[in-house]
């Protein structure tokens, strides 16, 4: 089932998150700084809902009673200077112990959410190979209707990054 984030879902988000974390090639570079990590989560759902610039969208994917993912998207200005808006994700996180389908069921709520305001004139959803490599995001975006419009790069002073990135790639092909 997939529903609105509450604040009772933080303790659950935040491990989550964590967990996440530590699969992720970020893992090296420091400790988590867990009072960042609530105020991330907890602004994320005080904005949740609106339709202006700086507003969020947080859902949660729950499985028998337990949250087991979420989202969490952002509405800003088109290029951060129109008077459109652009609707962004910048977390999707779903546990081994979700249902098969929650990390679709969670971004097809993020692009209902996107669609159903009248000033978002672009909805840009992204992955990386933080976690896991993109190609698995790349076909539910290309099914969903989006185009690749770009591309990220990544360059660190921190060898055990990318030694960590360059693993996931080569884990993935």
């Amino acid at each position: 089932m997939i529903r609105p984030a509450s604040f009772s879902d933080l303790p659950r988000m935040r491990t989550l998150l964590l967990e996440a974390y530590e699969r992720s090639i970020y893992r090296t570079l420091g400790k988590v700084d867990l009072d960042a990590t609530k105020k991330f989560l907890m602004q994320a759902i005080q904005h949740h809902g609106g339709e202006h610039a700086g507003s969020s969208f947080v859902v949660v994917a729950e499985a028998e009673g337990a949250v087991e993912g979420f989202l969490i998207g952002y509405l800003n200005r088109v290029y951060f200077v129109g008077d459109k808006l652009m609707a962004t994700d910048t977390h999707t996180i779903v546990s081994a112990r979700a249902p098969a389908r929650a990390g679709v069921l969670l971004f097809d709520a993020f692009v209902s959410w996107a669609e159903a305001n009248p000033n978002v004139a672009i909805i840009q959803p992204g992955a990386t190979d933080a976690i896991e490599h993109w190609t698995g995001p790349e076909r539910l975006f290309r099914s969903r209707g989006f185009r690749q419009h770009g591309v990220i790069f990544m360059r660190t002073t921190h060898s055990c990054l990318e030694t960590a990135s360059t693993r996931t790639r080569e884990q993935a092909a």
